[in-house]
C-alpha cells in the first residue's frame, strides 16, 4: 500500500507532466490493442464463415478445375468416385455441379455461375432445404447481393440460359424458392444454386460433379482419384490479405509510439524549465 500511496502522490504532485503522458501512451496503447483486436477477430470470423458456407472441411476438386478459370468449367466435371459414394451416402461429402450460364433478369443478360447442390445435404450452411418441395419446376437460390444486382426477389421467375456438354445452347425459367444471406461473396455474387439432380439433367451429365464438399468426420485417403484441398491451401488468399493488413497496421503503430515518446520528451523537456535553480545547484 505504501508504494502505491507514494505513485498517487508523485502523480498529482508531477501536475500536467504526468497527466500528459498517461493519457498519450493510454491512447496509443488502446488504439494499437484494439486495431489488432479488430483485425484478429475479422480474421477468425472470415475463416469461419467461409468455412461454414462454401469449404467445409475441406474439398475434392476433380481434375482440371479451377475456381479461378470460368473457361474451364466446361470440362470441369466428372463421374463421382465409386470409392467415395459411400461417404457422400452418410452425409461426409456433398457433391457440387458447376456450370456457366447467362441469365435474363428484366430483359437485360448476366453472367452467372450455375451450380449444382444437394438440396438434403447439411454440411454448407446454405438453405437448400428450400430447393425440396417446390412447385415449381426448377427453383432456385441467390444470395442477397446477387438478388439486389439482377432485381429479383423470392416467387419471381428468371430465364436461365446454359451449354449442355456437346455445346449446344438451352434455355428455360426457373423460380427463386429463397434468398439467403452470408457475409462470404463467392457463393453469392454471380452465382445460381439449383438442385443437383436438376443441374445434372439440364447439362446431359447424370452422376457428375465438379468438386466434393467434406463435412464432419470425413479422412481424406492419399490414393484419392480427386485432388483433396485443405484449409491451408482454400484460405491462402485470405490468409494472404490479413497478412498484408497487419503489415500496414505496423506503421501505424510506429506513428503512435513515436507520438508517445515525443508527449514523454516534450514533458522531460518542460521539467528542465521547473528545475532551473536545481540544475544551476548541480552545475
Amino acid at each position: 500500500m505504501l508504494a502505491f500511496h507514494l505513485a498517487f502522490k508523485n502523480i498529482l504532485g508531477a501536475g500536467f507532466r504526468t497527466i500528459l503522458n498517461i493519457a498519450v501512451l493510454s491512447f496509443a496503447f488502446v488504439v494499437i490493442i484494439f486495431y489488432n483486436g479488430v483485425l484478429e477477430g475479422w480474421n477468425q470470423q472470415a475463416r469461419r464463415d467461409t468455412m461454414e458456407w462454401e469449404i467445409g472441411q475441406g474439398q475434392l476438386w476433380v481434375p482440371g478445375y479451377d475456381p479461378l478459370d470460368f473457361l474451364s468449367y466446361q470440362d470441369a466435371h466428372g463421374p463421382i468416385p465409386e470409392t467415395l459414394k459411400p461417404q457422400i451416402a452418410a452425409g461426409q461429402l456433398t457433391p457440387i455441379l458447376v456450370a456457366q450460364g447467362s441469365a435474363f433478369p428484366q430483359g437485360r443478360m448476366q453472367g452467372v455461375v450455375l451450380k449444382g447442390i444437394d438440396p438434403g445435404q447439411t454440411i454448407l450452411k446454405i438453405p437448400t432445404a428450400l430447393l425440396e418441395g417446390q412447385e415449381a419446376q426448377i427453383p432456385a437460390l441467390v444470395g442477397k447481393r446477387m438478388a439486389q444486382s439482377i432485381k429479383v426477389k423470392e416467387g419471381d421467375q428468371l430465364l436461365l440460359r446454359w451449354r449442355d456438354k456437346n455445346g449446344a445452347f438451352d434455355a428455360l425459367e426457373v423460380t427463386i424458392a429463397g434468398i439467403f444471406d452470408s457475409n462470404v461473396p463467392t457463393i453469392d455474387g454471380g452465382q445460381i444454386w439449383l438442385p443437383l439432380e436438376r443441374l445434372q439433367e439440364m447439362l446431359g451429365l447424370p452422376g457428375e460433379a465438379t468438386l466434393l464438399v467434406a463435412g464432419e468426420g470425413f479422412i481424406p485417403s492419399g490414393n484419392a482419384p480427386w485432388a483433396f484441398k485443405d484449409h491451408d491451401f482454400l484460405l491462402a488468399d485470405l490468409d494472404m490479405i490479413i497478412q498484408s493488413k497487419k503489415g500496414a497496421s505496423g506503421i501505424m503503430y510506429g506513428l503512435l509510439l513515436v507520438i508517445a515518446l515525443l508527449a514523454i520528451f516534450d514533458t522531460q523537456v518542460l521539467s528542465i524549465f521547473r528545475r532551473q535553480k536545481e540544475i544551476g545547484t548541480y552545475i
